[in-house]
This record gives structure tokens, sequence and C-alpha cells, in this order.
């Protein structure tokens, strides 16, 4: 039974984005953002609207995502969590619970955002890997991947690396890291920054890919980034590559990322 008292929850949750339409709740389409304010009604009695850090698109992962809302919940964090997670499907867990200031706003508070893009490299599609990284065949160069990598870096106009939607409030954005490293078959690409623009991450993966390839030149992205080229230069890379990892805000120190995907080490 809930207390009088409403208090605000930040809610750290992981989920396989494979059977989501997304976070934000659609009408007749499942969503995580759906599922976790249908386990807030269910074990608090009310309806409640719950709040992320990142709006990840349909098929997209987190393994840090955090979310806000406010609840009448009287037993304490970890039995929120323990009661919520009873509720939530076995692709959404939250994973993480705390009392979180009056008036937190996941979405804007936040100051930084981890994504990783998963690259599997290897002769032949992986079972096991397919729903969490981008199987792509054929040689790679991995220097001109990471040089390409270091371009994104930096403020930037990324209006080529996103999508109408995406460019209609402005495309300037501050990338603090975008950097490739090799974890045996999988290249990973690490980006982040305080916000990101719809499918902005992906294209960058699909650049990176395509530049590794030699399909585009060091210099088509610059010139993309500059505004010279108003053309968006690479199709959308696949969804399940992708993976917000953290999420950090003001006063809270960088934080070790966990490892994805599964299994690999951070």
């Amino acid at each position: 039974m809930g207390s009088s008292a409403t208090t605000t929850y930040r809610l750290t949750l992981e989920y396989d984005g494979t059977g989501f339409a997304g976070w934000q709740a659609q009408p007749g389409r499942r969503t995580v953002q759906g599922e976790v304010e249908r386990a807030c009604r269910e074990t608090c009695g009310a309806a409640v609207p719950v709040g992320a850090a990142g709006r990840t698109d349909a098929g997209v992962h987190a393994a840090g995502q955090v979310a806000g809302v406010a609840l009448r919940w009287g037993r304490g964090p970890d039995r929120l969590r323990e009661a919520l997670n009873a509720h939530l499907p076995e692709d959404i867990a939250v994973t993480g619970c705390a009392a979180a200031p009056e008036g937190f706003d996941a979405r804007r508070d936040a100051v930084s955002r981890a994504y990783r893009y998963a690259i599997l490299l290897r002769g032949a599609r992986s079972p096991l890997l397919r729903r969490c990284a981008w199987w792509v065949r054929g040689p790679l160069d991995a220097g001109a991947m990471r040089d390409a990598a270091r371009l994104f870096e930096g403020r930037r106009d990324f209006s080529a690396f996103t999508t109408a939607q995406g460019r209609a409030r402005g495309a300037v954005r501050d990338v603090a890291r975008c950097r490739l490293t090799a974890r045996g078959q999988l290249l990973l690409l690490d980006v982040e920054g305080r916000s990101f623009l719809h499918h902005m991450v992906r294209l960058i993966a699909s650049a990176v890919v395509a530049a590794g390839q030699g399909r585009l030149s060091a210099t088509r992205i610059r010139r993309s980034l500059a505004r010279l080229d108003s053309d968006t230069p690479v199709a959308v890379a696949p969804p399940q590559g992708l993976a917000l990892l953290a999420v950090r805000y003001r006063g809270e120190r960088r934080s070790r990322l966990p490892g994805w995907p599964p299994g690999t080490v951070a």
C-alpha cells in the first residue's frame, strides 16, 4: 500500500530493445515507456508519467537508461525496485532505484550521455550477437575508422548526420568523445556528449564503417560537418548495434561503463 506522500525516484533501466517500438509510448504499440508506466500503475495504483534521459529508437538497447517518476510509495527504493521488476516483462529490468530531488528531470538535468555502437567483423554471422551488433562482412581498415571517428569530436554542425526531425531545432552539438576500440571480433564505437540528434549516433557509426570500407573519405566527412555538402553521405546504421550505456548528472563523477555487448569487458 502506498503512502500519502509523493516522492520522486530516479530509476536506472536495462532493456533489450528488440521487441519494442522504441522508448516513447505510442498507441497500439509495445514501448519501453508504456511497460514502465504500466508497472508503476500496477505497483502504486495510479497512472503516472515516466520521463527518460534518452528516447531510444525501435530496436535500440539500454544498459544504463535513467528515468524519473513521482510515486506514492512508503517502503523505500529497494522495495520499489523489487516491486516494479515483478510487474515488468523479462526484457526490461530496473537495476537501480534511488530517491531524487523534487523536480528531478531525467532528460533536462543530464549533463552527459554515453552510447556504444557494436560492429561484428567476421566472415560468418553470429546468432548469439545478432540482437546487439551490426554484422559487417569484408575487410575494414580500423586505422581509417579510428581517424574518421575523431573527426566527430568537438562542437560540430551535425545537419548532415541527422534527419529533418533532428534539424528542426538546430543541429549544432558538442561531442566530448568519439573513439573506436577493438575487442576480439568486435569493433566498439563509444560516443559521449550532452545531447544527441535523431539518428545521429547511428549515422556516425555508418560513416565510420564506410570510412573503413574506403567508401567515405575524411575530406567528405569534414565537408559534411562544415555544411559544404548538404546531403547525408551514408544510410542509417541498423538499430541493434546501438546501446545507451550511461547517463551522468551534475556533481557525479564519470564511472566505468558497463560491458556491452553482454560479456564484453568494458
